[in-house]
C-alpha cells in the first residue's frame, strides 16, 4: 500500500512539474513574441486641431534597448484608405517630440500618422557604434517597419511603403533606413546628418537632403546627392539656415531651421498624393525645377512654390565670400520689404554669429538687409565710414527708409562715419540702433539724433530715458537670446 502511494505521489509530482514546466515555457514564448503592450490614447487640441496623440511599449528584443515607447500622432477624423505614416527618427536627446509645431503638423495640415520612438540619449550614446539605434547592424531598422505594421493593424491602415525624415542622429537613421531597406520607404529626408552612405543603386526611394550652413556634415552630403544625380538617381539638396533658438550653443550651425521641416512636409505630401494618382515614379510626376544639379520633377506645385521662395543661389554665394573672406557688403531681395536694414558687428561676435545667419534672419522678416561683414573696428578707423558710403552706392538700392543697426565697439566710429555722409544720404536713416555699446561711450552716442541703445548692462536696468532699452539677457551678444532682442529691435515703428 504504501509504495502504491509513493508511486502516486511521484506521478502526481511530474504531472505537476510537466505542467508547471510547459506553464513556465508558455510565458517565455509570450514574453519572446509580445511586441506590444500599455496602448494609451488622448484627444488632444493643438491650435484649432483635434487630434489623436497615442502611447504604446514596444518589445524589441534587442539585448541592448529591449523595450522602448512609441509615441504617435493623427487626426481625430482620419482618412482611413489615404493616411500615409511617417517615422520621425529623433535627435539625440529629443523628448516630447510630436508636441513640436514642425512636426505636428504632418498630422494636422497633411492627414498624415506620425510616430517616433523615444529612444534613451545617454543608454545609446553608451553602446558600440554598431549597436546605436542609426546603424543598420543593430537591427532597429527593421524594428521601426514591425512598429508601422503593429500601429496599421491597431488603425486597420493598409500597408504601405514608409515615409522617414529626422534630424542629427534621426538624420543618419533616416539616410541609412533609406540606403539598407529601399523596397520599405518611399521617400527620405533628413536635416543635418554628421554621416551618410553612399546607395548601392540609383533605384533608391527619392531623397531630400538638408544640411545647416557650417554644419559638419554638409559637403559629404552635398557630395552624395552631386553623385546620386549624375548617376541618373532622384536626389534633392538644399543649404538650411540654422535654428535662431540654438544660437550660444554648439549646435547653432548643425540646428535645423523651421524652413526644412516645411520642406519635407511639403514633399512628403506630394509624394503621398502621387501614390494616390497611381504615379509614384518621380519622372512622371507634374512639376519640374531648376538647381545647380539640373532640372528635376518635383512631386507638387505647393513644394515647387517652397522651394523657389529660397533664394538658393544668393546664399551659396554668400557662404563662398565668407569662405573666400570677401569684405564687400552683402545683401539679400526679399519680394517685398518695408525698409532696409544695414548692419554690423565687431569681430569677436562673428564666432556665433555670421553675416549669411543675420542677412537670412531680416530677410525672412521682410527686411531689405545689407550686411558689412565684420572687422576689428579698433585697427580701422574709417572702415564703417567707408562702408556707410559703399551703402549709398550701391546700384539698385531701394528707395526705402533705412535702419543702421551696429553691434558692440563698431558703435565708437559712429559719430565720424556719420559726418562723413552727406546731409541728403543722412536724411534717409530713420532709426539707428546700438546693440551693446562700450558703456562709457554711451553718453556721447545718445547726442546722434534718432539714436536708440539697446544694453543688458545693469548701469541702465532702472533707466527711464525713451532711447535706451535696457535688456536682461546676459552676455556680449545677448546669448542664446540674440534673435530674440533683435527681433524686437526690427518691430520697434519709429
Amino acid at each position: 500500500m504504501k509504495k502504491k502511494l509513493n508511486q502516486s505521489f511521484l506521478i502526481t509530482s511530474l504531472s505537476v512539474l510537466i505542467l508547471l514546466l510547459m506553464v513556465l515555457l508558455g510565458i517565455l514564448v509570450f514574453l519572446e513574441t509580445r511586441r506590444s503592450a500599455n496602448f494609451q490614447e488622448y484627444e488632444i487640441s493643438l491650435g484649432q486641431d483635434l487630434l489623436t496623440w497615442g502611447s504604446f511599449d514596444f518589445y524589441s528584443h534587442i539585448d541592448s534597448t529591449p523595450q522602448v515607447t512609441v509615441e504617435y500622432l493623427l487626426p481625430k477624423n482620419f482618412n482611413r484608405a489615404a493616411t500615409p505614416i511617417v517615422f520621425y527618427a529623433p535627435f539625440g536627446n529629443a523628448k516630447n517630440a510630436l508636441t513640436r509645431p514642425q512636426l505636428y503638423q504632418f498630422a494636422a495640415a497633411k492627414n498624415m500618422l506620425i510616430f517616433t520612438v523615444a529612444f534613451n540619449y545617454d543608454q545609446q550614446r553608451s553602446l558600440p557604434e554598431e549597436q546605436q539605434r542609426t546603424a543598420a547592424e543593430s537591427g532597429w531598422f527593421e524594428k521601426i517597419i514591425e512598429i508601422q505594421r503593429i500601429i496599421e493593424e491597431k488603425f486597420a491602415l493598409p500597408h504601405s511603403k514608409l515615409f522617414v525624415f529626422g534630424d542629427s542622429a534621426g538624420a543618419v537613421m533616416s539616410q541609412q533606413m533609406s540606403v539598407f531597406l529601399p523596397e520599405d520607404i518611399e521617400a527620405a529626408a533628413w536635416l543635418s546628418a554628421s554621416g551618410v552612405k553612399p546607395y548601392s543603386s540609383i533605384k533608391h526611394p527619392p531623397v531630400l537632403a538638408m544640411s545647416t550652413w557650417g554644419d559638419y556634415g554638409w559637403a559629404a552630403t552635398k557630395n552624395l546627392v552631386d553623385n546620386e544625380r549624375r548617376q541618373g538617381g532622384y536626389a534633392l539638396f538644399m543649404t538650411t539656415p540654422p535654428s535662431w533658438a540654438e544660437k550660444g550653443f554648439s549646435c547653432f550651425h548643425h540646428g535645423a531651421h523651421d524652413i526644412g521641416y516645411n520642406m519635407i512636409l511639403e514633399f512628403f505630401a506630394g509624394i503621398a498624393e502621387q501614390r494616390q494618382n497611381n504615379t509614384p515614379n518621380p519622372q512622371l510626376w507634374p512639376e519640374k525645377i531648376t538647381d545647380v544639379n539640373g532640372t528635376l520633377p518635383v512631386p507638387s506645385a505647393a513644394f515647387k512654390e517652397l522651394w523657389f521662395s529660397y533664394p538658393h543661389d544668393a546664399i551659396r554665394q554668400h557662404l563662398s565670400s565668407r569662405e573666400n573672406s570677401d569684405k564687400q557688403l552683402q545683401t539679400l531681395s526679399p519680394a517685398v520689404a518695408d525698409k532696409i536694414i544695414f548692419y554690423t558687428h565687431p569681430m569677436a561676435w562673428d564666432k556665433e554669429l555670421w553675416p549669411t545667419d543675420i542677412m537670412y534672419f531680416l530677410f525672412e522678416h521682410n527686411k531689405y538687409p545689407i550686411v558689412a561683414p565684420p572687422q576689428n573696428s579698433l585697427l580701422n578707423n574709417t572702415w564703417l565710414t567707408e562702408k556707410l558710403n559703399e551703402l549709398f552706392t550701391l546700384n539698385g538700392l531701394p528707395d526705402l527708409p533705412i535702419t543702421i543697426i551696429i553691434g558692440g565697439d563698431c558703435a565708437q566710429q559712429l559719430p565720424e562715419a556719420l559726418m562723413q555722409i552727406s546731409p541728403e544720404n543722412r536724411q534717409r536713416l530713420n532709426r539707428i540702433v546700438l546693440l551693446n555699446p562700450p558703456v562709457e561711450e554711451v553718453e556721447n552716442l545718445l547726442s546722434i539724433p534718432k539714436i536708440e541703445i539697446w544694453s543688458n548692462d545693469k548701469k541702465f536696468s532702472r533707466e527711464v530715458r525713451e532711447n535706451i532699452f535696457y535688456r536682461s539677457e546676459e552676455g556680449e551678444s545677448f546669448g542664446h537670446f540674440y534673435f530674440n532682442v533683435l527681433g524686437d529691435v526690427i518691430d520697434v515703428k519709429p
